[in-house]
């Protein structure tokens, strides 16, 4: 059977690999490192379609690692849980004499995923001061801008009293 085009260049990429050794990798490198352009040296149209991408890919990682956590989760608690084998009542007293029953494995509790990186706690305080903060910035700048325009105004109503006397 015919081989595809990255099988052909795996097995080239391993044969440079091979004869080379880490020159081959330092060469490789630097070749592809030259494709690269920084953000500053892109137009706007470029730098919002490279972040749309980035985004993208970014967010598509964290769901994949998001599943491959729930999943082990998943299979570790079922492999503890042993479905297959009946959990014995066991009576317990203690000593104000209240009984009841309980199982003698531990009791498993799927609890939901919670991200460390979700936006609350210190980022949400940032975001919410920084938003403030532009805010006011604004709010300065454009009483600066009225307090002009009254100035002008306030002027342009003194000549004019002064021309009619």
């Amino acid at each position: 059977m015919a081989k595809s085009k990255s099988q052909r260049m795996k097995e080239y990429r391993e044969r440079k690999k091979a004869s080379l050794g880490e020159k081959w990798l330092i060469q490789e490198s630097n070749r592809t490192r030259e494709y690269y352009k920084p953000t500053s040296q892109l137009n706007s149209k470029e730098k919002k379609a490279r972040r749309e991408r980035i985004r993208d890919n970014v967010s598509a990682y964290r769901k994949r690692q998001t599943a491959l956590l729930n999943k082990t989760n998943d299979v570790a608690l079922l492999k503890e849980a042993d479905l297959d084998e009946p959990n014995p009542l066991v009576l317990i007293e203690d000593e104000n004499g209240v009984s009841s029953t309980s199982t003698q494995q531990p009791l498993i509790v799927k609890m939901p995923l919670i991200s460390a990186k979700s936006k609350g706690g210190k980022k949400g305080a940032s975001h919410a001061l920084k938003r403030a903060t532009n805010e006011i910035r604004n709010l300065k700048k454009h009483n600066k801008n009225l307090k002009k325009s009254q100035n002008t105004l306030r002027k342009t109503i003194g000549t004019r009293e002064e021309k009619e006397q």
